[in-house]
């Protein structure tokens, strides 16, 4: 691979160690920020279209286990979670 981009095998290991720039840094946490926030904001949506917006709840104890059922019973059968270092 060295050969083919015309670099030396130390040069290219010297490359892969360094420290990413202060620039790439943020624009790192930004895009996992930009991804967080898409995430919840895709979660809320479907919150709000399968069980806000299809019934009227007495009170607030009632909404409450209702939005908890909804997150423990379709929200985790749906998303996968991942794993340890995937």
């Amino acid at each position: 691979m060295c050969r083919l981009l015309g670099v030396s095998p130390s040069g290219y290991y010297a490359w892969r160690k360094r420290e990413l720039p202060q620039r790439a840094r943020r624009d790192r946490e930004l895009l996992d920020m930009i991804r967080r926030i898409h995430l919840c904001e895709s979660f809320f949506a479907t919150l709000e279209c399968e069980l806000l917006e299809r019934r009227r709840f007495t009170d607030r104890t009632e909404a409450r286990r209702e939005v908890f059922w909804f997150i423990e019973g379709w929200c985790n059968r749906c998303w996968r979670h991942s794993g340890p270092g995937t």
